[in-house]
């Protein structure tokens, strides 16, 4: 089978996609719009933490490592949601 290319050798590259409303796929999934950004998840999870924890720097680097958690987790998720890597 003939592998089919995407793209004209254009020099300043590609891009999927005119907006974050258009829906793109990869790998056969379900086309999605682009997902909100990772920063704002973030800084959510630092603010929700800081708050809920004492003021101690175990307590803050505890925040900190919570916020680390979410926004990997949320960067997992949006690949999935691409499909650009296995859901489990």
């Amino acid at each position: 089978m003939a592998v089919y290319y995407v793209g004209d050798s254009n020099p300043d590259g590609m891009s999927f996609g005119l907006s974050t409303t258009e829906k793109i796929t990869f790998f056969n999934g379900t086309p999605v719009v682009q997902p909100a950004t990772v920063s704002t998840v973030v800084t959510a999870a630092i603010t929700t933490a800081a708050a809920t924890t004492t003021t101690t720097f175990q307590g803050l680097l505890d925040a900190k490592l919570r916020a680390s958690n979410i926004a990997i987790n949320t960067v997992i998720a949006r690949l999935k949601t691409l499909n650009l890597i296995a859901s489990a």
